[in-house]
């Protein structure tokens, strides 16, 4: 019965990978609440005349029970997701990958997003912050003219000139009310 519930990921024990998470995890609160929720939607569906709650119910359960996993893999960026009752496998070669934006997460220090980005479709995914480098690095072995940016700096950068903007526009409002 277990196996019918674990499925391993399909790139364990073949060559180098490296693992993260797919998803940030709810926090405990968010989770209580998403399951009550769910039993509510089903109580709904049961005892009333609304019975496509139950269908809502289903499928919200199964997204709270689908494990979700990510990894950098020689062939490129590999999900895979287990809901019990099917499991889905993606794979984006690195060819397809454009760019990697990294950003250290400030409600959790010990882990790093990293953006994949493909065209105008991008896949983030959560690393140990330890992993970050290994991860850059092993994008620019598959994939050497890949780029490769700081998030933090850049949102660093874009507030500073926001601020700017709005301190200069602030001081041209001035001279205009005093001119008045």
């Amino acid at each position: 019965m277990k196996a019918l519930f674990d499925k391993t990921p399909p790139w364990r024990g073949k060559g180098e990978v490296i693992e993260g998470a797919h998803n940030v995890p709810l926090s405990g609160w968010k989770l209580i609440y998403a399951y009550a929720l769910t039993f509510f939607l089903i109580g709904l569906g049961i005892f009333t005349k609304f019975k496509l709650t139950l269908l809502l119910a289903v499928l919200l359960l199964f997204a709270l029970v689908t494990k979700r996993y990510a990894a950098v893999t020689s062939y490129g960026l590999e999900t895979f997701a287990n809901m019990i009752v099917t499991t889905n496998h993606r794979r984006v070669p690195w060819a397809d990958i454009d760019t990697l934006t990294y950003e250290k997460v400030a409600k959790m220090p010990e882990k790093t997003v990293i953006y994949f980005t493909m065209g105008d479709v991008t896949r983030r995914v959560l690393f140990p912050t330890s992993e970050r480098r290994r991860v850059v690095k092993f994008a620019q072995k598959y994939r050497p003219d890949i780029k490769v940016y700081d998030g933090n700096a850049f949102r660093a950068e874009a507030t500073e000139k926001y601020l700017r903007r709005k301190k200069k526009k602030d001081q041209e409002n001035e001279v205009t009310v005093d001119a008045k």
